[in-house]
């Protein structure tokens, strides 16, 4: 059984997916890709202990308070080696700042997989807890974000 929470941000309704025991996903209302790969289990519009944390971390979020980094289990097996190293890499970038797709690309594998990296960065399926919004084209300029590029400006802005 999984386990459906809708936290209200001030950037639409996001919703929280996880088994018994781990985190399955959280996306934005309307995102690209909402729910790709989500297991063929009944969903129920009940918390458990793993999306409260989620709800407890995007509330500190929301309240520009840079959160931790949430200690839960991820399922990330429906993702390949190279999507969990760029998730991973994701990770690592700090509250308030951005990375280039190339550059993260060159932390990742090598300049040559941009487009791979691009590619991995749009699927990802926890949106927020792993900061894909802190990845921008060249020059900066705001590119490619599942939620949708007013959204991600908005992120950008927040935590700044």
């Amino acid at each position: 059984m999984l386990f459906r929470q809708i936290y209200h941000s001030p950037i639409g309704e996001i919703t929280i997916i996880a088994s018994d025991k781990a985190l399955v996903g959280v996306w934005l209302a309307d995102q690209k890709y909402f729910a790709e790969g989500l297991p063929n289990q009944t969903i129920t519009n009940q918390a458990n202990a793993t999306t409260q944390l989620v709800d407890q971390w995007l509330e500190l979020y929301f309240h520009k308070s840079p959160p931790p980094q949430l200690q839960i289990t991820y399922n990330n097996t429906r993702l390949t080696p190279f999507r969990q190293q760029v998730w991973q890499t994701l990770q690592t970038i700090p509250w308030g700042q951005t990375i280039t797709y190339q550059q993260l690309a060159q932390q990742v594998a090598n300049k040559n997989y941009t487009r791979a990296v691009a590619q991995a960065v749009s699927h990802n399926p926890f949106t927020l807890i792993v900061p894909c919004h802190r990845v921008v084209g060249q020059g900066h300029q705001l590119t490619g974000f599942a939620g949708g590029l007013e959204r991600k400006r908005w992120l950008l802005n927040w935590e700044q």
